[in-house]
């Protein structure tokens, strides 16, 4: 989850209070083009309600975690990525097949 708090001091002592819920995305798929690009789509619209002074600063901090996909992956780009993200799926089930038997 990605949100922004914001931190304050009360009775001296510091505390985060929440401001905004920004979006969700799997850790697994921070770097799959697709789910970043759906959750920097989100992330988007929720960020509006801020200065666009704020908001840079915000992008840039989200941007360290979950790096903006690239705008013009080409197709090829993304059937590889596919098909490498299906072989991590196989290889997957196949240890937990041989863990099962």
């Amino acid at each position: 989850m990605v949100g922004i708090a914001e931190s304050r001091r009360v009775d001296g002592r510091p505390r985060q209070q929440f401001v905004a819920y920004v979006g969700t995305i799997r850790a697994d798929e921070v770097h799959v083009p697709s789910a970043a690009r759906g959750f920097w789509t989100r992330a988007a619209e929720r960020l509006e309600q801020f200065t666009p002074e704020a908001r840079e600063k915000f992008e840039q901090s989200i941007a360290a975690k979950i790096p903006r996909p690239p705008a013009d992956l080409s197709l090829a780009h993304q059937i590889e990525a596919a098909r490498g993200r299906m072989q991590a799926f196989r290889a997957e089930r196949a240890a937990q097949e041989e863990i099962a038997s």
